[in-house]
């Protein structure tokens, strides 16, 4: 067989229904979900015939994106404790359920003890601990093999952003890379992304499982926000069933994999048990131009805030309590 067609037969073979995952019962009408997503390798993912997941215009899960990684074992809690513990984070006490829940804005380290103990005590909720360059490079050190060439976009950052605190100033201000840490249950609302990157995301520890959808089909897909898409409300917004049925992906990814999706693509989220993962955004030869188009526009017309920090020196977190031993 030809080695294109071989590739080709490859990437056949690796695309499969919905992984079930022990722990998250998650039961769908046989005709939801019809988009598959290939499970690659990343040596799969250089052999001709994947030029479309090369150059970033499909979603795709790598496989063994973090094969005999350090990340594994030693990108914990803990470690992002020691080594970013008094940064900011953006803490969703419930999760991020709509557009209504807003972060709190604390250091990272009262963040992840806030969804440590929500977790014991049955509630869902993410923090967000937004990275800079230095801080991204700290992290990166930890994921051998490395990125694959798809997910790097030093040569962009490196060639547009001339200096670190340029470069760390455009990381903060639209999270292009973070660790999120989620408590068991903990979801994200139907969205995506802005400013045109590509996205990634390398599982750590726990299952995340993702809905994602086709922005062709966003005309069914409502208003960010709207839509819990792993128990939509088709009487409220009938118009998702199309999205369920000609647009939209599930898919499970366990730790020691990393999930890309391309610019515009919509998804939502759900943790199966205590989630750690790294995000990261990706400009292509592809997306570039459409990026650079979006940074510009945030600069000229910057968000107001969301969200404020607490009173200095106040406590301001109530942490969640675990329930009574029976």
């Amino acid at each position: 067989m030809a080695p294109a067609l071989a590739a080709i037969a490859a990437l056949l073979s690796a695309i499969a229904a919905p992984t079930h995952v022990a722990g998250l019962e998650l039961e769908f009408p046989s005709d939801w979900f019809p988009v598959r997503i290939p499970r690659v390798t990343r040596e799969d993912l250089a052999l001709p015939g994947h030029e479309e997941l090369q150059r970033g215009g499909a979603p795709f899960i790598l496989t063994n994106a973090l094969q005999s990684s350090e990340a594994l074992t030693d990108l914990t809690a803990d470690w992002v404790k020691r080594k970013f513990g008094s940064r900011h984070a953006d803490l969703y006490e419930h999760g991020i359920r709509d557009t209504n829940d807003k972060p709190v804005i604390t250091s990272a380290s009262d963040a992840l003890e806030f969804v440590e103990n929500s977790g014991l005590a049955g509630n869902g909720s993410y923090a967000m601990v937004r990275l800079g360059a230095t801080q991204t490079a700290a992290v990166r050190a930890l994921m051998r093999p490395g990125y694959p060439a798809l997910f790097d976009s030093d040569w962009w950052l490196q060639s547009c952003l001339h200096s670190t605190a340029a470069r760390d100033n455009v990381f903060l201000a639209v999270a292009w890379s973070i660790l999120i840490v989620g408590s068991d249950s903990a979801g994200f609302h139907l969205h995506w992304d802005s400013i045109n990157t590509g996205t990634f995301q390398f599982q750590v520890a726990g299952t995340k499982h993702w809905v994602v959808c086709d922005p062709r089909g966003e005309e069914s897909f409502y208003d960010p926000g709207d839509i819990d898409a792993f128990a939509p409300d088709l009487k409220a917004y009938p118009a998702f069933r199309e999205a369920l049925t000609k647009h939209c992906a599930h898919v499970a990814v366990a730790p020691g994999e990393a999930l890309f999706y391309p610019s515009n693509w919509w998804h939502a989220t759900k943790s199966d048990g205590a989630t750690l993962g790294f995000v990261g955004r990706t400009v292509t030869r592809w997306n570039h131009k459409d990026v650079h188009q979006a940074l510009r526009k945030r600069c000229d017309n910057p968000a107001p805030r969301t969200s404020k920090p607490p009173p200095k020196g106040e406590s301001h977190l109530a942490k969640p309590r675990a329930p009574a031993a029976s």
